[in-house]
């Protein structure tokens, strides 16, 4: 995502994918304990956003092949 935003270069993309990422845990994190009040492992909810997030850019990938 953050080489989508960026571009290919590394000086950019490294301090790019860091604050996405501490974002993306960061809003995560906070929604989960606003609307749930039990505990789950933000890695259980990451996995869920990305395995979906992937499959939308994995059907967005194969519809341009076509």
């Amino acid at each position: 995502m953050a080489r989508m935003i960026v571009g290919p270069n590394h000086k950019m993309s490294l301090p790019a994918n860091l604050s996405l990422d501490a974002s993306f845990l960061l809003l995560i994190d906070t929604i989960l304990r606003a609307v749930i009040s039990i505990e789950i492992p933000i890695g259980i909810l990451t996995a869920i956003i990305g395995v979906l997030l992937f499959l939308y850019l994995l059907r967005r990938g194969y519809s341009e092949w076509s």
